[in-house]
């Protein structure tokens, strides 16, 4: 999307992106904004009483001739912003619109947007490259110059809001009972002075496919255009399990952008299905009773709640057995989810990174992760439930991860564990198709700015090579930008 009134010769260019069924249904959406009429008859109607109805039917059929007529001149002239407010308003909130159409209306340089301006910030919106989503993530953040992280956590905020809503009629999202449903964390202070210009933002989103697939599937959603006229779009499938549960006699832990953040970083094969296997508020206290519904499940996300409001786990790429050694494989992660946000991968220094153990005289007896015996990066106690701690000085070594609890001993307030992908049995579709926004090393960035804090470096600040999954755009401390 551009600035002046030169980017109108783009036209040609622009609708070259599009196949000739996605140029059809780019002209009829633009014919539905040019037509949507803010003091449409039907307002009236609906504040009518049934005296007026019959009254009000009349005129209606009266102006029909007449609307044609001008539906011609409307189309020729473009859309205003009002046309665009009446037409988005179920999807974007009136100041994300107001500022979608001050950009489009920049293009032509009046005030009206006509089709060809249409066609070329379309173009820039569904299908442009790193560096005009980056102008697009700016210029919705902040239009005259660049964005605070405060601005630009707004537009993460309202967007993640739009995808959650746009997604709530599917099968993934109608299959989780989520009661904690606060996008909007507290917020950290921030310095002052940071700003954020377009080569920062598109540094960003170059690490972060995750957060391109939220925004095209809320701007797809206001500009439904497919491969296939009817079809339906690819853009439009949330990155989200589906949930398995018998009863929904408990409060999960998770939260949908919490949900969306471990369900990216497992491996794709394991992402489509989720199955509660233990909730303490549903199987009781009870350690025996825990390693039995968890056992030879496959992998597995496991949570923890502190009595401390910290909540941590971990994913387990492989079964949980009872093994007096160590085993398992790098997929497995730790992982902070309150009241900061962070993911863990294997560093490679060891492979410690499963542990279960229970009737042994001369060795811990409960489940453990990284570290090493004694000083885990996360342990639960067998013969003492609710106990266990998390060691980090400054970090675990199998996954550079720091202490994941509010103290280093902990008491558990909520336990909860998810088998994830196909129950073990059942075969994993080897015909899947993998996308790269399966396995995205930016998810949490996006997270933080939904207003979740992580401990993170500067936006420009080189990362460290052990952490790769410990991104941009900072929530708790931030550094001096540069330049």
């Amino acid at each position: 999307m551009g600035n002046d009134s030169s980017k109108v010769p783009e036209y040609t260019t622009s609708l070259s992106v599009f196949t000739p069924s996605e140029q059809k249904q780019i002209s009829k959406i633009f014919r539905e904004i040019c037509e949507a009429n803010p003091t449409a008859i039907m307002f009236r109607l609906a504040s009518a009483g049934l005296a007026g109805m019959m009254q009000l039917d009349k005129e209606k059929k009266k102006q029909k001739k007449h609307q044609q007529q001008e539906q011609m001149k409307a189309i020729k002239g473009g859309f205003g912003n009002p046309h665009l407010r009446q037409y988005l308003q179920k999807y974007l909130p009136a100041k994300l619109i107001d500022k979608l159409y001050r950009e489009m209306a920049t293009i032509g340089g009046t005030n009206n947007v006509k089709e060809k301006v249409f066609v070329v910030a379309l173009a820039s919106i569904l299908k442009g490259s790193l560096e005009q989503r980056a102008h697009v993530v700016r210029k919705l953040s902040n239009e005259n110059g660049a964005a605070n992280p405060d601005e630009v956590m707004e537009l993460i905020e309202d967007l993640l809001k739009v995808y959650i809503s746009i997604c709530e009629p599917s099968e993934q999202i109608k299959s989780w009972k989520i009661e904690n449903n606060n996008h909007s964390m507290p917020r950290t202070n921030i310095p002052a002075g940071m700003m954020f210009n377009e080569t920062d933002l598109e540094k960003w989103i170059s690490r972060s496919p995750l957060f391109l697939h939220i925004m095209d599937l809320v701007l797809h959603a206001c500009f439904n255009v497919s491969y296939i006229e009817g079809a339906s779009s690819p853009w439009l499938i949330p990155k989200i399990p589906v949930a398995k549960v018998t009863n929904w006699e408990f409060t999960t832990l998770l939260d949908i952008p919490s949900l969306i953040l471990i369900n990216c970083h497992i491996p794709p094969e394991f992402q489509k299905k989720w199955r509660l296997l233990f909730s303490s508020q549903v199987h009781g206290e009870n350690f025996a009773k825990f390693v039995s519904n968890i056992k030879n499940q496959g992998p597995s996300v496991l949570m923890i709640k502190d009595k401390d409001d910290h909540v941590f786990g971990v994913f387990a790429a492989d079964s949980w057995k009872l093994n007096p050694d160590f085993y398992g494989t790098h997929r497995s992660f730790l992982f902070t989810l309150a009241p900061t946000v962070g993911v863990y991968q294997s560093t490679g220094i060891n492979d410690h990174y499963m542990y279960l153990n229970q009737g042994q005289a001369t060795l811990p007896n409960g489940l453990g992760v990284g570290g090493q015996l004694n000083y885990f990066g996360l342990w639960m106690e067998r013969d003492n439930y609710g106990v266990g701690h998390s060691k980090a000085e400054p970090t675990c070594t199998t996954f550079n991860s720091p202490q994941l609890s509010g103290k280093p001993d902990f008491e558990i307030e909520v336990l909860e564990v998810w088998g994830v992908g196909p129950e073990p049995g059942e075969d994993v579709d080897a015909d899947e198709d993998i996308s790269i926004l399966d396995r995205d090393p930016g998810a949490e960035a996006l997270l933080e700015l939904a207003g979740k804090p992580r401990a993170s470096h500067g936006l420009r600040d080189k990362q460290n090579d052990n952490t790769p999954d410990q991104h941009d755009l900072p929530r708790d401390q931030y550094k001096t930008v540069e330049g």
